[in-house]
């Protein structure tokens, strides 16, 4: 399985280097001296489960990396847009695209039903070039419930469980909690390992359980 992380930076550069250290077969996207420091010196993650360094395969061509099975999009939301448009090459019929993206999505009205089905979201996606780019088929639902979806976000971007609880104005019992249902739900034990079974599964935010406040 094939993934790519479309965004090096803070978010993808360490979702990039759990993948690598797991042994998943990652490629990661970044461009101008970030792309050069990570083909020189690789990526160093300081964290309190551990230090760590990998050297995973890193390009500024999307082109030369061919059909991806998972894509995490790693920019930041203003990113998108001219992001999306070089996604091509990545993406094929069975292809799953994960965002990382804080906020309602620029897909949430794609397939939603009723009369507000295909409303467009011009703040979201100007022009709706990310829509032309990305079928919103490819964004699976993990299926968990809203609060557990923010633990699972939390958790993608490397956050301990005091930080999350702060994040989310939870008692740590409740976080560990809902960790242990995502740990469950995914068939993991470890935070590394439900990184990596999110992306072969393709885990995204159902469009039906958008949480409006961001998670930075």
């Amino acid at each position: 399985m094939r993934i790519v992380v479309a965004g090096a930076g803070a978010v993808g550069g360490y979702i990039g280097a759990r993948l690598a250290k797991a042994g998943a077969d990652v490629v990661l996207f970044a461009r101008g001296p970030h792309l050069e420091a990570m083909q020189t010196r690789g990526l160093r993650v300081t964290s309190a489960e551990g230090d760590f360094e990998v050297r995973p395969q890193v390009t500024g061509d999307l082109a030369t990396i061919g059909t991806a099975d998972v894509v995490f999009l790693g920019v930041k939301a203003h990113g998108l847009t001219a992001l999306a448009p070089t996604l091509a090459p990545l993406l094929g019929p069975d292809t799953v695209v994960v965002s990382t993206q804080n906020g309602i999505p620029w897909w949430y009205f794609q397939n939603y039903g009723g009369e507000l089905d295909g409303l467009p979201l011009e703040h979201v996606d100007p022009g709706g070039v990310i829509a032309a780019s990305i079928e919103p088929e490819q964004f699976p639902d993990l299926g968990l419930t809203p609060r557990q979806l923010d633990v699972m976000r939390c958790l993608l971007r490397g956050m301990s469980t005091k930080l999350i609880c702060r994040e989310l104005k939870l008692q740590e019992s409740t976080v560990k909690t809902h960790m242990r249902t995502i740990f469950e739900t995914l068939n993991v034990h470890t935070r590394t390992q439900a990184i990596l079974v999110a992306s072969q599964r393709g885990v995204q935010i159902s469009k039906r359980n958008i949480r409006s406040e961001g998670f930075e």
